[in-house]
Order: C-alpha cells, then sequence, then structure tokens
C-alpha cells in the first residue's frame, strides 16, 4: 500500500510538472543546483563533492559449517560540507535474515539470523552493541545514531573497527554457496551506505531485485579459506607466488600473454596435488583501488581458463580474462573466449572506452541469471550460444555502468541496465545476430509485450517500485529501445557515441537522470524534451499509425501512443515493385502528433506498410494501407 501511494504522489506530481516550462525535477534535484553540486549542462558542478571509503577487510571461511567471519578497519572520509548525525551502515546479507521483506519467496531453509555484528569501536571507542538507542537494525540497514561529540563533520576522517560473522546460504540470493565447496561472496562486509548530494544518505532497504549503490573505495582483504580451496577476487593478488606451485605460476603467467585461452586449472589438477607450494590453510590478499565494492569466489574443484587482451588504445595494457567453473558444465568452457572478444568489442566499438581494469573473472556460481562485481561476475550456465554470449558481456559492460561511472542502481536502475542490455545486443549484431532476431533476448518484442499494459510506467518511476515480474520490462527492455532510438537521432546529428562522452564526465562520480538528460541536450545543441518526456515521464506507448492524407499525393503518420519513432514505409507498386522511404524521428520533435509524407507517384502504389521489425509498435492492424481497396470503394 506504501509503495502504491507513494507511485500515484509521484505521477500527479509528474503531470503538474508537464504544464511547466521543461521537464518535471523534484525538489531534491532543485537544490542540488541551487548549491551547484550539479550543473544544467550535465556535468558536476563547481560544488560537486563526494565521499570517500577505504577499507581493510579479513574474512574466514569455514565451507563446512559455512559460516563466515570477518573483521575490519574502514576509514570514512567526509568531504560534504554537512555534519552527519547518523551513519548508515549496509547489512546485506541481511536479505536472508528471518523476518525481513524480500522480493524473492525462499523456503525456510534459506533463512538465517542475518550478520552479526560481534563488536565495534568508533575512533578507538568501544561500542555497547546492545544500546538498542544507538544501533537500530531495520531490514538490511544498520543505524548509528551519534552523541553530539560523535558527529562526522565535514573535511573529518573517521575509523570504524567492526566484527561480524553469518552464515553463507545455499543458493541465496545472487551469492552464496552453490555446492558443498563452490561459493561466490558478494555483499559481505558491513558497507557504510552512500552519503551525496541529493538524497542524503542511501536508506533504500536490499530486498533482492534491485542491486546497489556504492561510493568508490580502496580496498586491502585478506580471505583464509582451507588448505585445498583456490580464491579468486576483485582487485590484485598480491601472495599468489606464496600460494600457487611453480607449475601452476607458469601456467598463469602463460595465460597472461596469450590470447588463446589456456586451461589453467582441470580435473587433473586437482587429482595430483600439484595446485600449490605447500598444502596447509592459505590467507588470500587482495588489493583493489578506485573500486565501488569487492567480491570474492572459492571452490576445490572448478575448472580455471585464462587469456588475455592487449588494449592497443591504452598503452598496450594487458587485461587478463578468466572463466572459472565446474566440470560438468554446459558451455561454460567457451566463455573465456566470449569474454575476450566481448572486452575486445566493449573497449574499441561500444562504448570505446578501454575496460577500466587489469582483469576480469566470470564465474559460474548461480544456477539462474547473473550478476556484477567490479572485476567479477556470477553467472548461470546456458546450452544456448546467443544467451551465454549476451550474458557474458552484459555482465562485463557493468564494469562501466555503475562501476566506472557510478550511478544509482536502487532508485535508477534503467541507467545502468538499459544502457547494458543495448550493449549486449549490440555486440551480438557485430557477431552476427540481429536485436530482432533474438528470440531469447528481443527487447524489442519484450518491450511490444508490455507496452500500453499496466505494467508499462514511465521510465523515472523509481525502480524500487519494480516487482520481479516487471523489473525485465521496465529497466531492460523499455530502457534499451529508449537508448537505442537515443543513439539513432544523435547520429543524425552528426554525433557517433554520446554514451561514452557521458561516462567520462562522469567517471568515478554518481550522475543522476537529470546529469544524463541535460547532458545530452548539450551535446546536440538541442532541447531534446520532446523524446524525454514521452519515454521518461508519462504514459506513452510506441503506436503508430498510417491514413490516407488530405491532398493527392500524401499520406499521414500519426502518432497514436505517444512514443517518438522513427517512420519506415515499405510501398507496394501494381507491378509487384518495393520501394522503401525512411523518415526521422526528429520530425516529432515539432511536438506534432500528424506527419505529412508526400509521395509523388501514389496513384501506382498498391499498398503501404508502416513500420520495420527494427521498431517497436504495438497495434500492427493500423500500420497497413490498402490503396487499391480505397479505389475500388469510390466506385
Amino acid at each position: 500500500m506504501k509503495k502504491i501511494m507513494i507511485l500515484s504522489i509521484f505521477l500527479l506530481t509528474c503531470h503538474i510538472g508537464f504544464s511547466q516550462e521543461g521537464l518535471y525535477e523534484s525538489k531534491e534535484i532543485q537544490k542540488a543546483y541551487e548549491k551547484v553540486t550539479r550543473s544544467r549542462d550535465g556535468i558536476p558542478g563547481t560544488n560537486y563533492w563526494q565521499n570517500q571509503i577505504e577499507y581493510v577487510l579479513k574474512a574466514d571461511l569455514n565451507p563446512t559449517s559455512k559460516l563466515l567471519k570477518g573483521e575490519g578497519t574502514i576509514t570514512y572520509i567526509n568531504n560534504s560540507p554537512d555534519t552527519l548525525k547518523y551513519l548508515v551502515i549496509k547489512l546485506l546479507p541481511n536479505i536472508h535474515k528471518k523476518g525481513n521483506a524480500r522480493d524473492y519467496t525462499v523456503g525456510n531453509e534459506r533463512l538465517n539470523d542475518g550478520m552479526i555484528i560481534d563488536s565495534m569501536t568508533i575512533n578507538n571507542t568501544a561500542q555497547n552493541m546492545d544500546d538498542h538507542r544507538k544501533f537500530m537494525e531495520y531490514g538490511t540497514n544498520l543505524y548509528v545514531i551519534f552523541e553530539k561529540s560523535e558527529r562526522i563533520a565535514p573535511g573529518s576522517v573517521n575509523e570504524y573497527y567492526i566484527r561480524w560473522e553469518y552464515e553463507v546460504i545455499n543458493n541465496g540470493i545472487r551469492n552464496g554457496a552453490f555446492t558443498d565447496s563452490a561459493f561466490f561472496i558478494g555483499y559481505w562486509y558491513p558497507q557504510i551506505a552512500v552519503y551525496d548530494d541529493i538524497f542524503g544518505w542511501d536508506r533504500e532497504d536490499y530486498t533482492g531485485l534491485q542491486e546497489t549503490y556504492n561510493d568508490l573505495g580502496s580496498y586491502d582483504v585478506e580471505i583464509k579459506v582451507p588448505e585445498d580451496y583456490i580464491v579468486w577476487a576483485t582487485g590484485d593478488q598480491l601472495n599468489e607466488t606464496e600460494i600457487f606451485s611453480e607449475e601452476i605460476l607458469q601456467m598463469i603467467n602463460k595465460s597472461r600473454k596469450s590470447k588463446e585461452t589456456i586451461h589453467i586449472l582441470s580435473n587433473e589438477s586437482y587429482t595430483t596435488k600439484n595446485i600449490f607450494k605447500t598444502y596447509n590453510d592459505h590467507t588470500w590478499k587482495f588489493k583493489a583501488d578506485n573500486v565501488p565494492d569487492f567480491a570474492w569466489a572459492c571452490s576445490n574443484y572448478y575448472n580455471w581458463d585464462a587469456n588475455s587482451l592487449v588494449l592497443e588504445n591504452d598503452d598496450n595494457r594487458i587485461v587478463w580474462i578468466s572463466a572459472v567453473y565446474p566440470p560438468d558444465n554446459k558451455t561454460f568452457d567457451k566463455v573465456a573466449d566470449v569474454a575476450h572478444q566481448g572486452i575486445d568489442y566493449l573497449s574499441n566499438v561500444f562504448p570505446a572506452i578501454p575496460y577500466p581494469y587489469n582483469k576480469h573473472i566470470t564465474f559460474n556460481g548461480i544456477h539462474h541469471i547473473a550478476v556484477e562485481y567490479p572485476m567479477m561476475a556470477n553467472n548461470s550456465d546456458h546450452p544456448q550460444e546467443e544467451m551465454y554470449t549476451e550474458l557474458t558481456v552484459h555482465e562485463i559492460a557493468h564494469n562501466y555502468i555503475p562501476f566506472l561511472m557510478l550511478s544509482n542502481e536502487r532508485k535508477d536502475a534503467w541507467i545502468d541496465e538499459g544502457w547494458v542490455k543495448l550493449i549486449g545486443e549490440l555486440h551480438g549484431e557485430s557477431i552476427g545476430t540481429k536485436r530482432e532476431d533474438k528470440e531469447a533476448l528481443n527487447t524489442i518484442k519484450a518491450y511490444e509485450k508490455g507496452a500500453g499494459t499496466s505494467k508499462d510506467l514511465p521510465l523515472m518511476v523509481p525502480s524500487g517500485f519494480m516487482t520481479v515480474r516487471d523489473n525485465y520490462y521496465h529497466s531492460y527492455a523499455k530502457a534499451a529501445n529508449a537508448n537505442m532510438l537515443l543513439l539513432k537521432l544523435m547520429k543524425e546529428k552528426g554525433i557517433e557515441n554520446p554514451l561514452k562522452d557521458f561516462i567520462m564526465t562522469w567517471k568515478y562520480k554518481h550522475p543522476s537522470p537529470y546529469d544524463f538528460f541535460n547532458f545530452m541536450n548539450n551535446v546536440c545543441s538541442e532541447d531534446l524534451s520532446w523524446f524525454w518526456e514521452p519515454w521518461y515521464f508519462q504514459f506513452s506507448n510506441p503506436d503508430l499509425e498510417i491514413q490516407k492524407g488530405h491532398i493527392e499525393d500524401e499520406i499521414l503518420v500519426l502518432n497514436k501512443g505517444g512514443i517518438p519513432l522513427p517512420i519506415m514505409l515499405t510501398l507496394i507498386y501494381n507491378d509487384e515493385t518495393e520501394k522503401v522511404i525512411e523518415k526521422s524521428i526528429w520530425l516529432w520533435a515539432e511536438e506534432t502528433n500528424e506527419i505529412a509524407i508526400s509521395i509523388p507517384d501514389l496513384e501506382h502504389v498498391k499498398s503501404i506498410t508502416l513500420g520495420s521489425p527494427t521498431i517497436p509498435d504495438i497495434n500492427e492492424a493500423n500500420n497497413i494501407l490498402e490503396l487499391q481497396n480505397e479505389l475500388m470503394g469510390k466506385f
């Protein structure tokens, strides 16, 4: 009921806003403009700020009991002009805590007591975790209410030491134990929430569907696992020469110089026990800078493939690419090659930004869908080539959005998912699979199926209002189609790749949807409100209709649904010859709902069909004009 009431207020406000000049703006974004932390040309304002976090973490995993114990020191630097009266710490494993809200139904066997904070110190002062006036837990958030002397002053550096533990869930939501000896561990440590210039603290509860929103951080991490387990993680491993045998080190180093995939580990590697220098419990050490999160995985029987890609457009920097998977995989043995090809495409074609990190690992530790982390992905295994190809590239592309450009997945999932979904499809087209031909992944058809129904909400409706059923339609399919048409209208203005410029302008920063709109307006020197409003703010749908014109040799195209779309006409002449006429999406910039198109030889045309498989349209019945039938009716 709460979500419905908020949504009703949001949509009513949007309707009022349309009577004003320009796009509707919330109070929060207006205040950001007033404070000059944002600018109306879509770039960070002169007063833009962002807080910094440094994590030094230790984890100890017992695969038998599935108990993960952790401790860490978190250094929080308040670059904001505000004194923070309380702190929000995300306890994301609490999505499986008994009594908490979830977007997915899970059985009792996938519930536990959540993340237990054993102890905490604030700036070297021990805390009483039983003081529930100071430490208040709601859902997946822990609120630390400060005494006046403890408040976080502008420019101050504060240190928090925390010890915690939790039970890793079997087949958890996005993370967990996927067999008795294969684990993917993400969202695993107490993480300070984002405090930004628009909303202040990010207090959104993590209920499973929407992902997360993080500040940039640095990570020093130590992970202790039993003697026969290998750890793969975000960042650079600092002690691989101390852990791996010379034989395995040779294979690793060979893969770092080879564009062809090297099989580092196989079944035989485990049976011959030649993986480690010594067989005792190992502590694996990793370091990662300028990343918004840290994830890791471990197993004592998974295969490991790797290759490397040389980025010639980035001083020949090398990206080390791995795929890690069980021996009984369906197609995961192909993933390292797909990832190599995908990173090449992302770095050189679209978005044409060199892959941001020096490594990427695709791990098969989830049975459905996939989830991304910096330098890591937890992917399911698919028998269909188009599925595992798109999924692999899609998750890698998230390293651009929201990890290089730190957009808010909780509120505006359409920013990252819409672009990344389209990038995966465009990569597919580059290797010969057209978007409209992807039976299992066709976002054009997916958008058409939902458009005009009750789930067809404006893209600016916060992502947290989406149900699991509707999320793919909204944040992926609808957003991908909007992005595709945005690229098309930009290209007609001679702008080939506005996404690259937007990402690099907001590199390591938090863009809002309004920064996106304003940046694109500025890039093409046009007010694109005629495009933004129907796609992002209004209840509209893709439905063009063709009619006979008011004068001779003219036909009309009507925008019945309100969504601006390119116009494609296929003319069939009396002699059965065919002609295609294309008209620009820019014709709708005049804020008209009717376009007149002159057809000089219309008297020789038998029929005209409006549309194309590449252009969404929910009503094909009004897309055909039978001219001969019209003439016969006049006699």
